[in-house]
């Protein structure tokens, strides 16, 4: 015969409880008058504990979407400053590339009209040398202005793509532009 150990009536042996004492306990929780928790009881907390998660999920759904709605602001912003940029560059290079052109024409029209007539045809070779390959250049341009363009515009993007980059400071909206906050 095996003899009845002590913590064989034990409830839990961890927590040191007989089975009177969980008997007891029982009684003392759920039954009479004077029960410490009723059924009621019970589903009235089981309900609020619902009702508690549920507006902790649901007040969690609006604040997704509303950082989803900031960073879509703030990529929306960083791309409209990207945009005004590219646009600056261009068009200052449209404006640059103008008057150094224009510069350029003067210059050679002025160079050559000043150069003596002494060496005859020479001069007047060298002029339509250089009207051809002013006008060329001019034609060039006017030809391939979508592709310059293009190649200006790829240019830009990977300079102020690495500028971005390297950015020191932190802006004051908690560093969402921050390289490892952006959206892949």
């Amino acid at each position: 015969m095996n003899k009845p150990n002590a913590t064989d009536d034990m409830v839990s042996p961890g927590l040191g409880l007989s089975v009177t004492d969980g008997q007891l306990l029982h009684q003392a929780l759920l039954t009479g008058d004077q029960a410490l928790a009723r059924r009621k009881d019970l589903g009235e907390l089981h309900r609020r504990t619902v009702e508690m998660i549920t507006t902790l999920h649901n007040g969690l759904d609006e604040q997704q979407k509303k950082h989803a709605e900031d960073e879509r602001h703030a990529l929306s912003e960083r791309l409209d400053r990207l945009e005004t940029a590219i646009n600056a560059t261009e068009a200052v290079l449209r404006i640059e590339l103008g008057a150094l052109i224009a510069k350029s024409v003067e210059q050679a029209f002025s160079h050559a009209a000043t150069q003596t007539t002494g060496r005859g045809w020479s001069n007047l070779a060298t002029w339509i040398l250089t009207v051809t390959a002013l006008t060329s250049c001019v034609l060039a341009g006017a030809l391939y202005a979508q592709e310059i363009g293009t190649s200006v515009r790829a240019l830009q993007t990977a300079i102020f793509g690495q500028i971005a980059i390297f950015q020191l400071d932190q802006p004051p909206n908690g560093g969402i532009e921050a390289a490892a906050n952006r959206l892949k």
